[in-house]
């Protein structure tokens, strides 16, 4: 078996694990660049996805003259955090 075989062998249960937390969650932390160079973090409750939809697409309802669009915009980067109490797991997306 190759190398590249073996780490997707090993990477594939933690993205399994991973999907299983976001889908059961609703609610999430969202952090952004804030303009200063720091991070703004704001809890958000996001939109279900679609059957059709894979598990790594995630969306919310946000009002584009706010903060968090603006720093979204101006950085393009963002970090999600998922906590699931019942499982004692938590998930931290970052893109």
């Amino acid at each position: 078996m190759g190398q590249l075989q073996t780490e997707k062998d090993e990477v594939a249960p933690l993205l399994e694990g991973a999907a299983r937390v976001t889908a059961r969650v609703r609610y999430c932390w969202l952090v952004t660049e804030a303009g200063n160079g720091g991070a703004t973090a704001r809890p958000m409750g996001r939109l279900r996805p679609a059957a059709d939809e894979g598990p790594w697409k995630f969306r919310f309802v946000i009002n584009s003259q706010s903060q968090k669009a603006s720093e979204i915009k101006r950085s393009a980067r963002v970090e999600m955090i998922f906590q699931d109490d019942a499982e004692d797991a938590f998930v931290v997306l970052t893109g």
